[in-house]
């Protein structure tokens, strides 16, 4: 019996870990948790009202994700995705979306391999500050195009489900591209603001 308690502890203990990684994804989509700085398990933990065990746990699960890597007596900094990243990201998304997407679905597909490689590619090529990007309304094109493409692979379409998957993968990267000219401006008006100069490359 003692072991089947230990089992029950470990499947809990498992289960508080995977909804800590869930919740920290959702605060580096949102952007609570910003590219570059570095959260202690411990900090978390504390926001979280949990113990700092799971939230460490959790934190590596991202790490192996490559969301964030471990910085030695600190605690997890967020990765930065730069634009060479995002393009070859971009790039074998498309090599992989648009003719499995004229196959029907990524889930009907009957490929649970490939459905994970292309889900490990959306994790990576995440966009940050989508709460940001919502409430300017730039997201509401990339959610007509998700209904697009559905629409066009209920009728059968193939070719246009393609064209609209290649369409709407460029969006996303686009919407990447205008977040950062927008970081950037912020950053400039904010050093105007209080007299510093910008360091340039």
């Amino acid at each position: 019996m003692g072991h089947l308690k230990q089992s029950r502890l470990i499947t809990a203990r498992e289960r508080l870990r995977d909804q800590v990684a869930h919740a920290l994804r959702a605060a580096l989509i949102s952007g609570e948790l910003k590219p570059g700085a570095v959260y202690s398990a411990p900090g978390l933990a504390e926001d979280f009202g949990v113990s700092a065990t799971p939230v460490r746990e959790a934190m590596l699960d991202l790490a192996r994700e490559g969301l964030v890597e471990p910085v030695r007596n600190k605690g997890f900094r967020v990765t930065e995705v730069d634009e060479r990243d995002l393009d070859q990201y971009t790039d074998i998304r498309l090599l992989i979306e648009v003719p499995t997407v004229g196959r029907v679905t990524l889930t009907l597909s009957g490929n649970a391999r490939l459905v994970e490689t292309v889900g490990e590619l959306r994790k990576r090529s995440r966009l940050y500050g989508l709460t940001a990007l919502d409430e300017r309304g730039e997201l509401l094109p990339s959610a007509e195009e998700h209904l697009e493409l559905l629409d066009l692979m209920l009728a059968g379409d193939v070719r246009g489900a393609e064209e609209c998957m290649v369409r709407h993968l460029s969006h996303v990267r686009s919407l990447w591209a205008a977040r950062d000219e927008a970081d950037a401006r912020g950053a400039a008006d904010a050093d105007a603001r209080v007299g510093r100069p910008r360091v340039g490359l």
